[in-house]
């Protein structure tokens, strides 16, 4: 495996490929890194790779595509495909069916639950979904909080809805002309909604989901909680039930789908094609709120 890029979220993946048995040849023209090469022409004088991982930043993505795309070989992109349509159209038209996202709570074993939950009638007649997902400030520079927070929500949708609903309303917080935070409202009006809370202007890190249904609402309160909440009934207080899952790190999950794909194995989850149209929403989105592109 080939791990384009080796920066903070870059050296778990390399790790996590690693750990789970695959030899990994590591990307990077920074020499702090320790990487094996500096640059994807450098691969063609070591064994042919089998798939490649792209960890470059998102402003990257579509260079880092069309450095690879000769190598004729699955590829996993980190999220989101590109921070413009254009750009994650064009990665789409040129490496199709090869081409796969990295939307990570869709291998998280509690958002597997709540979807679980949804579809099988435990909270009644699926209504919609909040998410909330709150920090201070974000390590990534390239692109603001709306690119790095938002494509985990809408994938969310995905994962528990079976879609993403239909952009209606957003209102963003921009400092010093960069958006921090981005309120949003999607469907709604008879159809499942998605209202979503992304922010790097909360000292307290948050990642909170609950499916709110017509007998109940199924709650996933932390990432790192081992259990799915039902809150149930219509009397004064809820009637509680908790639905205990096995703790297995999603970034894990999903690179061990990834490598059973690179087997002949079935592809991940997240196509190119809803890598682009969650980074369409998005631009929807940030036109509702008034952000540029």
């Amino acid at each position: 495996m080939a791990v384009i890029g080796c920066g903070r979220w870059g050296r778990r993946i390399v790790a996590d490929l690693r750990s789970l048995g695959a030899p990994v040849v590591v990307v990077d023209p920074s020499p702090e890194v320790g990487a094996d090469v500096p640059d994807v022409a450098a691969l063609s004088g070591l064994e042919p790779v089998d798939g490649v991982v792209v960890a470059t930043p998102a402003a990257t993505h579509l260079r880092s595509l069309r450095e690879v795309a000769a190598l004729d070989v699955p590829v996993f992109c980190e999220k989101p495909l590109a921070p413009s349509v254009a750009d994650a159209r064009a990665a789409v038209d040129l490496l199709g069916d090869r081409l796969h996202l990295m939307h990570i709570w869709r291998y998280h074993p509690g958002v597997e639950l709540l979807g679980a939950v949804a579809r099988g009638g435990r909270i009644g007649t699926v209504l919609g979904l909040r998410t909330v997902r709150t920090g201070w400030t974000s390590p990534r520079t390239d692109v603001d909080a709306v690119w790095t927070l938002v494509p985990h929500d809408l994938s969310l949708a995905i994962e528990v809805l079976g879609a993403i609903p239909e952009p209606r309303a957003a209102l963003a917080e921009v400092h010093d002309g960069r958006a921090v935070g981005l309120w949003a409202q999607l469907g709604g009006s008879g159809a499942p909604f998605l209202a979503v809370e992304a922010s790097t202007r909360f000292g307290d890190k948050r990642r909170e989901i609950r499916v709110h249904g017509s007998e109940g609402v199924a709650v996933l309160r932390d990432p790192d909680d081992h259990e799915v909440v039902l809150e149930l009934g219509r009397d004064a207080a809820p009637r509680i039930e908790r639905i205990p899952f096995a703790p297995d790190p999603p970034l894990r999950r999903e690179l061990a789908a990834f490598l059973d794909h690179v087997g002949g194995g079935p592809a991940p989850r997240s196509s190119a094609q809803e890598g682009l149209e969650v980074v369409a929403v998005i631009e929807q989105l940030r036109a509702l709120a008034g952000l540029a592109p």
